[in-house]
């Protein structure tokens, strides 16, 4: 573990630049401030201030088209190291993520983890290295940071019952499995659903609910747990929005079932 030393008034390296972009990815914009205490640690273990950290993170989101999509801008003065960092991040997060891990060790710091929800997910039971768990955790905070751990569909708003439900299966697309495009935020009953193909999302975004659904569950359980969302907007996550062709690809799925 490296021992900080102040670097006030040098310019950030790429160790450093990495570790913000893994923490940038893993919050919601509003916590990327001085006081939220990920970004205090991150501070102390690079030797840089914590309103150092928050003004790289600033840095970061200018490149962010969520943000700039919904009229939030970023900090204008940036590097170019940092878009750098950012454009190798969404080209491959994997690669991205393996650099973060190394980086994070040599420094010795944690970046935030969301405990998985109630009982142990599906695809918690399938990882048998640390590697794709790491990668796991990324996406599940990542993808929980974006929604503010709320279910895009209900609204259910306690961690503990949220999934970062992958729209292709982590098991079918190797490339896509931690990319936080790749994940919606929903609460364990209509991951399941999304899951099984019984739910999907239209070209606005908006649920659809297939007929096996109706004929699984029937009339009460379905009206009482499914039907009010039927056609509703999926909430909006603060960054990383789903990728367009992989929800096609889930809805031409679902349709086939």
């Amino acid at each position: 573990m490296r021992t900080p030393i102040s670097k006030k008034g040098m310019d950030w390296n790429r160790a450093e630049t990495v570790l913000a972009m893994d923490l940038y990815s893993r919050i919601s914009f509003g916590q990327c401030n001085q006081t939220n205490k990920y970004v205090r640690d991150l501070a102390q273990k690079i030797g840089r201030t914590p309103s150092s950290v928050a003004r790289k993170l600033g840095n970061l989101a200018r490149f962010d088209p969520s943000l700039q999509e919904r009229g939030v801008k970023g900090l204008s003065h940036g590097s170019k190291l940092d878009e750098a960092i950012w454009n190798e991040a969404h080209a491959d997060w994997s690669r991205f993520l393996i650099e973060a891990v190394k980086v994070e060790k040599e420094f010795g710091f944690e970046p935030p983890v969301i405990p998985e929800p109630i009982g142990e997910s599906r695809t918690t039971e399938r990882l048998t290295t640390v590697r794709a768990r790491v990668g796991q955790q990324f996406f599940r905070a990542a993808v929980l940071g974006s929604y503010k751990s709320k279910c895009s569909m209900c609204g259910l708003d306690d961690s503990k019952f949220i999934v970062a439900s992958h729209i292709r299966p982590w098991a079918l697309d190797q490339e896509n499995r931690i990319n936080p495009k790749n994940g919606i935020a929903l609460c364990v009953l209509h991951d399941a659903a999304f899951d099984g193909f019984f739910l999907t999302l239209n070209s606005e975004f908006r649920w659809t609910f297939l007929d096996a659904l109706k004929r699984k569950f029937g009339r009460n359980p379905y009206d009482k747990f499914f039907e009010p969302y039927e056609g509703e907007q999926m909430a909006a996550p603060e960054r990383w929005a789903p990728d367009e062709k992989l929800v096609a690809w889930h809805r031409a799925t679902a349709m086939q079932m």
